[in-house]
């Protein structure tokens, strides 16, 4: 990782950072915030956009595959480092000291932890719902059809690249979320510096502003959505899962009758893992690596011609990691055990998918492909595992019982939810599984996006 020293913006410096799906607002809101906090701001996806106005070609899918060139040709961090000197050279010459800088249009790892080189950068996660998303983009023209906003929301969400789009990783680490489902009237004067004000200013850079300056904070106290996620995210770190750490809580909750107080208590945990008494993948003899892996791996070998064009696709390939030679697809180079980070496409120019990442488009488990091979998995997930734990305890759920999840659960948990009497679902994810969430509400269970401080700033902004 590449260390930064900017000249003129100091360690003290307040950064905030955006990421957010596509239509999400996140530009909306850190233009907004820059504008009332007298903050300077900066889009890292400025040299993208140039170089697409260059090619003539500004859609979303050709503006990504030029963020991915330039985080794969140069490194991850690129984007990060340019925009750092943006902001410094944009600090020199303004007209007075600013109070901070806001960074939005974070895709990648990467450029989150380069920015992590300072003390006070905070990421926030701007979430919305994806058919709000979609309408804004359709209103303002940026997609035309809701196949190609599917698409590119799909590549913009996970791509298995290290340098490709990575929002649901960035999500993961955020210090903050926060939903911005509301639509904007633009004939309303002063709304939306109210509506930013009120919704991100006065509690999210407000507490931040006052902590720096080493002020009292008394009158911000912790939400009870806040202190379940972040115990929720503490149980997802004893997960020895290779892919992914994934953590529940099961709690009551309830109000005081002037609504003022919140008032609960975890009665039940878990985490994604193994059935007890079996070794997690990484150390179970003669695997030692994920074994959803090795099925995919399996259907990846038959896939020998592009399903939409026909061409045959080349099977010898180099792991980017080592430069080992590799025949046939893999997910784990046999030489170094990395991630060979194999770019399995088609290489018909006039194919609609020439140039894309086939395995995550049509190998099952991968991307948007339904077939997600959950049957495959070895582990337990973590709301199933919190539910087994009500069960050993011989707990009986009350109307108030809530489940707190560091991801959205898939369908065969949204069942287990439903049927065990939890009443609503707490989640944190900015992508969740559309037909899970179709069972959840057919069954009425309340559910309900996170929002607010996250167990990475949790104990940072409340000391």
């Amino acid at each position: 990782m590449q260390q930064i020293k900017p000249e003129n913006l100091s360690a003290e410096t307040i950064i905030l950072g955006f990421t957010g799906s596509l239509g999400s607002g996140c530009t909306f809101v850190s233009e907004e915030i820059a504008k009332l906090q007298d903050f300077l701001h900066y889009e890292l996806s400025t040299p993208i956009r140039e170089q697409a106005e260059k090619e003539d070609d500004p859609s979303y899918r050709n503006k990504q595959r030029i963020g991915n060139n330039l985080r794969r040709d140069k490194r991850l961090e690129i984007l990060a480092v340019k925009a750092i000197e943006c902001a410094d050279d944009m600090w020199k010459k303004h007209h007075q000291e600013p109070k901070g800088v806001v960074l939005s249009g974070i895709r990648n790892m990467g450029e989150v932890k380069l920015l992590r080189q300072f003390p006070n950068f905070f990421l926030f996660s701007i979430h919305s719902d994806r058919k709000k998303r979609f309408k804004r983009l359709l209103t303002t023209g940026k997609v035309k059809s809701r196949d190609e906003f599917e698409e590119i929301d799909e590549r913009d969400s996970e791509e298995r690249l290290s340098h490709g789009q990575q929002v649901k990783r960035c999500n993961y680490h955020a210090d903050v979320i926060i939903n911005n489902d509301e639509d904007i009237p633009a004939t309303a004067p002063g709304y939306k510096e109210q509506y930013v004000r009120d919704r991100f200013i006065k509690k999210y850079v407000t507490l931040i502003q006052r902590l720096i300056a080493g002020k009292r904070t008394y009158e911000f106290l912790p939400s009870a959505n806040e202190a379940f996620m972040t115990m929720a995210y503490s149980e997802s770190s004893r997960s020895a899962c290779i892919k992914r750490n994934v953590g529940a809580v099961i709690a009551t909750a309830r109000q005081s009758k002037d609504k003022k107080r919140e008032y609960g208590a975890v009665i039940a945990s878990g985490h994604n893992e193994v059935p007890e008494g079996l070794d997690p993948c990484i150390f179970a003899s003669g695997l030692e690596r994920c074994h959803r892996d090795m099925i995919q791996e399996n259907y990846a070998k038959m896939l020998r011609h592009c399903p939409t064009c026909g061409t045959i696709i080349t099977t010898d390939f180099k792991c980017r990691a080592c430069h080992a030679s590799i025949s046939g697809f893999t997910k784990t180079c046999p030489t170094c055990k990395g991630d060979p980070e194999i770019e399995y496409s088609c290489t018909n120019p006039d194919c609609k998918h020439h140039n894309d990442d086939l395995y995550s488009l049509f190998v099952p488990g991968s991307g948007s492909n339904k077939g997600k091979l959950l049957d495959v998995c070895r582990s337990l997930h973590a709301e199933e595992n919190a539910i087994i734990s009500l069960a050993r305890n011989g707990s009986i759920l009350g109307n108030n019982a809530v489940l707190y999840t560091t991801t959205f659960p898939c369908n065969l948990c949204a069942n287990k939810i439903a049927e065990v009497g939890i009443g609503k679902v707490v989640y944190a994810e900015p992508y969740p599984m559309v037909d899970a969430l179709d069972i959840l509400r057919r069954r009425e269970v309340v559910v309900e996006k996170f929002e607010g401080v996250k167990s990475s700033a949790f104990f940072r902004l409340y000391p």
